[in-house]
């Protein structure tokens, strides 16, 4: 019985098992083991000479090396190494796209800054190249930054520190207009955000037409 056994399965060499696999492989894809051949118009033609060892060839055939000494440009071996030339990049480069912060990364950098911008006035103040600011003096801290000069002239001392309020109130509104925009610059800042946002690579508008208007308290959320 393990003689019959053994007769009717024969045990297969493993060259054998392996090509019997692939076979059954090429049947579930649907295709045969020699579907594709060297010559299929899907491969690009074999070349008779390499494009690396043209340089070194003095024939176009690999069937003329014969001697080394003979057949080969020995001038061009050398013990250095060759790169070849980059290919032309055919994208176009990706411009660098800016770092988007959260809340806390700003608020963070703006202390940073503020911080150094106030060590620099201070050491500025200290070598002498600025002149130290006066004293931010108060009626609620009055009793604080004037001390005893209160008690002794309170008439005098009030109307100097109001004085100096509006000197300071005055300096501030002199600042915001100095620094406020005219319309024309108002206009091009409007212009540079909706058009030339280095932060948005495109601007998206919708566009929408209302033949007959029914609620005419809508009116004013339509522009014409």
């Amino acid at each position: 019985m393990t003689s019959f056994l053994a007769n009717s399965h024969p045990k297969q060499s493993p060259k054998r098992r392996i090509t019997s696999r692939l076979v059954g492989k090429c049947k579930t894809t649907r295709f045969q083991p020699n579907e594709f051949k060297a010559d299929s118009p899907d491969r690009a033609p074999i070349p008779n000479v390499e494009w690396w060892d043209m340089p070194l060839l003095r024939s176009d055939n690999y069937s003329d090396v014969g001697s080394i000494e003979d057949n080969l440009r020995m001038e061009k071996i050398t013990i250095y190494v060759q790169h070849p030339e980059p290919l032309a990049e055919s994208l176009p480069p990706i411009p660098a796209q800016p770092i988007r912060l959260t809340s806390k990364e700003r608020k963070k950098l703006r202390t940073q800054h503020r911080l150094l911008r106030e060590k620099d006035r201070q050491e500025a103040i200290r070598q002498g190249l600025m002149e130290a600011p006066k004293d931010k003096v108060k009626m609620s801290n009055v009793f604080y930054a004037a001390g005893s000069e209160v008690v002794q002239e309170p008439t005098k001392s009030e109307r100097r520190i109001r004085a100096a309020t509006a000197e300071r109130l005055q300096a501030h509104v002199d600042r915001n207009i100095a620094r406020k925009l005219t319309p024309a610059e108002c206009s091009e800042k409007k212009k540079r955000k909706l058009f030339h946002d280095s932060n948005c690579s495109d601007t998206v508008v919708s566009v929408y037409r209302i033949n007959n208007q029914v609620e005419a308290n809508l009116s004013k959320g339509i522009g014409n």
